[in-house]
């Protein structure tokens, strides 16, 4: 209220028409609500007492209040919008009038970004605020209440339930709101963010025409990391657990349906929750607890109650090792899905789910991978010409096997192989 109370210092005259529009929006709740009420009444006379005569009129309540919550709640807008205008009008004539009166050391004080935002946006924003916010806000006030009173009308203990339900989840918004002064301090470095952006944008130019120096630079990354930390703090008030650590190798061990045995897939695992040892990478910690509830569910997995898992019995995870060693052994064949199912003795569907759950992904995938590893050492490690290397890793068409190489690795093999022999001093490039 104390904000409003400022805005209509700019508009005196436009106070009645303020009330008009929270009158107007309180009665457009109460025309919303109503309908709920009258199909109860419906309901009731149905249901309950057999009788449909009074059907007819309740319906024609209804809608007649829909018809009329859409005029009444238009009117109210409408108002409102009237005000919003207005009052934009006179804060830009205000800004304006006291930037002309302004000294010197003001504009050294404030960056002409930071005024330009606020003038321009800012007053652009009030008209939101006034237009929208005044009967938005009297319908979020109204709507509970009448809500409240239409449920205990119908059914009290439900609305008592109802009510402490609405009591709990407004403690939890509280609580995600996080402190008052922490957040003052957080808005406040996000403006100060948006005005340094806003200033280094705009003297660009300046920078490049005069050269001088990079000061607005420097200021704009000082507010990114004031930013970044209080942003960072306020992830962190929501750890729920701290100080917890499970040991994600031995769980693999322990139970091998669980993680895989996929070498690629460890490894990423392994590296995201190491990273989190060093200052560099704080913000790991919001992976950790998006893994959360799975490592738990996997940490009180029980194999005494789950004898067998889905994929994974001793029989069916030993065969689904010898395909993949069959695979990476005769890299210059490419069985298809039903000649393996054939050889091995097992089902299409099953095949690629085991696989897919084993390994990390699907059999094709899994392949590409392998053979681009194998491809990328016989680059480095030996001097085998590029069509030799593509066509002992089942290539025929060498252009095939370097676009599969340049989309995982980021470049042509000739390329990597010329790199990796310049830094280590090999001579003599093969292509």
């Amino acid at each position: 209220m104390g904000v409003y109370k400022e805005l209509f210092h700019y508009i005196p005259d436009k106070k009645p028409q303020a009330v008009l529009s929270v009158v107007l929006s309180v009665l457009a709740s109460v025309l919303q609500i109503l309908p709920f009420y009258f199909l109860w009444k419906i309901f009731q006379d149905i249901v309950v007492y057999q009788n449909d005569t009074q059907a007819w009129m309740w319906s024609i309540r209804i809608v007649g209040c829909m018809i009329a919550y859409t005029i009444v709640y238009f009117a109210a807008l409408w108002v409102s919008h009237l005000i919003a205008f207005r009052l934009e009008t006179n804060l830009r004539k205000a800004g304006i009038h006291h930037l002309m009166q302004a000294s010197f050391s003001f504009f050294d004080k404030n960056p002409s970004g930071k005024i330009r935002k606020i003038i321009d946006d800012n007053a652009a924003e009030t008209h939101m605020t006034v237009a929208h916010l005044i009967p938005d806000n009297a319908s979020a006030i109204a709507t509970p209440i009448l809500m409240f009173i239409v449920m205990a009308m119908v059914d009290w203990p439900m609305a008592g339930l109802l009510l402490l339900v609405t009591g709990i989840s407004a403690w939890q918004m509280k609580g995600m709101m996080g402190e008052q002064d922490f957040m003052r301090k957080y808005q406040a470095a996000l403006e100060r963010m948006n005005a340094e952006t806003v200033e280094y944008v705009r003297g660009m130019p300046v920078l490049k025409v005069f050269r001088t120096t990079v000061q607005s630079f420097r200021a704009l990354y000082a507010s990114i990391t004031s930013y970044a930390k209080l942003a960072y703090e306020y992830s962190l008030s929501w750890q729920i657990f701290s100080g917890m650590q499970i040991d994600l190798e031995a769980v693999r061990k322990n139970y091998p349906c669980a993680l895989g045995s996929s070498q690629l897939y460890r490894q990423w695992i392994t590296e995201m929750f190491a990273l989190s040892k060093d200052g560099l990478h704080r913000g790991i910690e919001v992976y950790k607890l998006r893994f959360l509830e799975l490592l738990l569910y996997i940490q009180n997995f029980n194999p005494q109650q789950e004898a067998l898992c889905r994929y994974y019995q001793h029989c069916k995870k030993q065969k689904i090792e010898k395909i993949e060693a069959f695979l990476t052994q005769h890299l210059t064949e490419r069985p298809t899905i039903e000649e393996l199912s054939e050889r091995f003795l097992i089902s299409k569907t099953a095949l690629k789910q085991a696989f897919k759950d084993l390994y990390g992904m699907p059999i094709y995938t899994y392949m590409i991978h392998y053979r681009m590893e194998t491809g990328r050492q016989l680059l480095v490690e030996t001097r085998r010409s590029i069509t030799e290397i593509a066509n002992a890793l089942g290539y025929t068409n060498v252009s095939k096997f370097s676009a599969c190489f340049a989309k995982i690795y980021g470049m042509q093999p000739s390329r990597y192989r010329n790199t990796h022999w310049m830094k280590t001093g090999v001579e003599g490039i093969v292509l």
